[in-house]
């Protein structure tokens, strides 16, 4: 994301910019402290102790209060070749007329008012303003256009599915559209599913060329034996119908922010499978901030394979009575409030209105 060529239109146009972040509030967050205190990470050689001195510096930072070890950072190393586009993005952040996210303020309420504040102690502090205007999905402009050829749209089988089972008793599983799994840790998630007796819905995309047909990957005899109560299907579906479907009780998701926004938006807890970029950031947020979700393993651990024990374990954790009531009754607190957020008074819909006061006004000048 470079926003060098808006800025220099704003300003020949002497016209207002603002930058729209699809990112999580606490993510764009992270990214505005990169760039604060991009001096300081710089003088952090890279090397097997750089995660841990780049901790220090964002520890304790207001709105990312949460962190709690190294590894919940994304691995964004300066020679990752992810540090000069997360440097630009906190740039385009603290030089922007204001920052519009897709997320509301009851969600994320410390992240957004550090990201209006900035750090104290950086010499390119500077205050933001925000424009928490989300969640923008929801079911009353949903569609079933999948953008796909008809042979690979799942959708309308998944709802003839739901529509069968018991009321909050579906385990959905979606991992995304960019999460490639192989087939030695699909036969480690399938196993653990069918020993669970977890009734379930998995999306398995094969839109990325790792499997041809299911019988590819999946354990021999698993569809066989879970016929009824699972239901693996490997085309488009459309989440937010899903996840709005009352037979749903959780969410397998890899924390991707517009899963999990979907998610509570629908009041709906996740057990958190991250793979990569900020989803193992997204997920603390959701076990530690939310209480909203769990993790299938301790951050810590980014051994290349999860085994079938490991989930085992996690089904297990999810469905104890009194944790289950508990992720189930605040995911279901944020469902609410996301509601009442779009609805007229709320804090998103006043952003809205905020926002369009904004850009009506004389555009600043902005050097950081």
């Amino acid at each position: 994301m470079s926003d060098l060529q808006p800025q220099e239109y704003a300003e020949q146009l002497d016209i207002p910019r603002y930058a729209y972040i699809s990112y999580a509030a606490v993510t764009t967050r992270l990214m505005q402290v990169y760039h604060e205190f991009e001096d300081d990470l710089k003088q952090i050689p890279d090397g097997p102790g750089w995660q841990r001195g780049w901790y220090e510096i964002f520890h304790g930072k207001p709105g990312l209060e949460f962190l709690s070890s190294a590894s919940d950072l994304p691995g964004v190393s300066r020679s990752s070749g992810w540090f000069d586009f997360v440097i630009e993005v906190g740039r385009t952040i603290c030089t922007a007329d204001g920052v519009v996210m897709n997320s509301f303020s009851e969600l994320e309420s410390k992240a957004v008012e550090a990201i209006r504040n900035g750090s104290s102690g950086s010499r390119r502090q500077k205050a933001t303003r925000v424009f928490p205007i989300g969640p923008i999905s929801d079911l009353r402009s949903f569609r079933n256009e999948s953008y796909v050829s008809n042979t690979d749209d799942s959708h309308a089988e998944c709802m003839e599915w739901l529509e069968k089972q018991p009321t909050k008793s579906v385990l959905y599983v979606c991992l995304g559209s960019q999460v490639v799994l192989e087939k030695e840790q699909i036969g480690h998630f399938a196993r653990a599913l069918d020993a669970s007796q977890q009734t379930f819905l998995w999306v398995l995309s094969k839109r990325r060329g790792n499997f041809s047909i299911l019988d590819d990957v999946l354990p021999e005899g698993f569809l066989t034996r879970t016929c009824g109560r699972g239901l693996v299907v490997t085309g488009w579906v459309g989440q937010l119908q899903v996840l709005a479907h009352p037979s749903v009780v959780g969410f397998v998701s890899h924390c991707g922010w517009q899963s999990v926004l979907e998610s509570m938006t629908f009041g709906v807890p996740i057990i958190g499978w991250p793979h990569g970029a900020e989803q193992h950031f997204n997920c603390r947020y959701v076990q530690q901030v939310l209480k909203a979700g769990i993790g299938i393993r301790d951050v810590d651990n980014r051994a290349l394979i999860v085994d079938q024990l490991e989930f085992e374990n996690a089904f297990k954790l999810f469905s104890r009575e009194k944790l289950g009531k508990a992720l189930a009754f605040n995911a279901a607190s944020f469902a609410r409030k996301a509601a009442a957020a779009v609805s007229r008074g709320g804090s998103s819909n006043e952003a809205i209105d905020e926002l369009i006061e904004s850009i009506k006004q004389p555009r600043e000048i902005h050097e950081n």
